[in-house]
């Protein structure tokens, strides 16, 4: 009976052994299929279709809230007074009346909608591509100049700057976080990700 078993347990053994070869065998076949190909694929413009009629549009002109919000960190209401800002800032320069090829993005809400699906989601290049149904080259384009007015955008919006609470707000907020904790004295609030030095670690609760 041990011996039965003993000769099942190699059979198995053999079986996954000739199993793992096969599979070695078929992942350097494709391996040297890959390095051997010299043709280089890209996304072309036909493939990606309309711009002005991508998932991207679909999104922004659609009733869904909750979407929106996942795919930009921004309300609508939110997005509009952004937008509002980063007309000024971005500038078109080709289009009707201009020389130059006609942009492929030709709304600036779909410049801002890429950026801000860029900084907050993780899709890759490609998925962003098919998304706005915007070439490589136009989305690397796109995202460099559109970074500079964003960043010219943010500057001038009140709502977007860092700002400390008044004296008589500190004061209060601090009476406060000292009644739900009282060995925090004198403190208002708390930045995530700092650490600051102690003069009195022992103290600390």
């Amino acid at each position: 009976m041990v011996a039965i078993v003993y000769l099942l347990h190699r059979y198995q053994q053999a079986i996954k052994e000739h199993q793992r070869r096969r599979l070695k065998k078929k992942i350097a076949c494709l391996l040297r299929i890959k390095l051997s190909s010299r043709t280089r694929n890209y996304l072309i413009t036909a493939s990606l279709g309309n711009s002005n009629n991508c998932a991207w549009q679909r999104l922004y002109h659609g009733p869904d809230e909750g979407s929106f919000i996942a795919s930009t960190s921004l309300t609508r209401s939110a997005f509009q007074v952004l937008l509002g800002e980063f007309n000024k800032c971005y500038v078109v320069k080709s289009g009707g009346g201009k020389r130059g090829r006609p942009p492929k993005a030709t709304y600036k809400s779909t410049v801002l909608g890429l950026l801000l699906c860029f900084y907050t989601g993780t899709s890759d290049s490609s998925s962003l591509c098919r998304e706005f149904g915007i070439p490589p080259a136009t989305l690397n384009r796109l995202l460099a100049n559109g970074e500079a007015a964003l960043f010219e955008s943010l500057t001038r919006l009140p709502d977007a700057q860092v700002r400390w609470p008044s004296f008589a707000d500190q004061v209060e907020w601090g009476q406060l976080i000292q009644l739900k904790e009282p060995l925090l004295k004198h403190k208002f609030g708390f930045v995530d990700a700092s650490g600051t030095p102690d003069s009195d670690p022992d103290s600390a609760s």
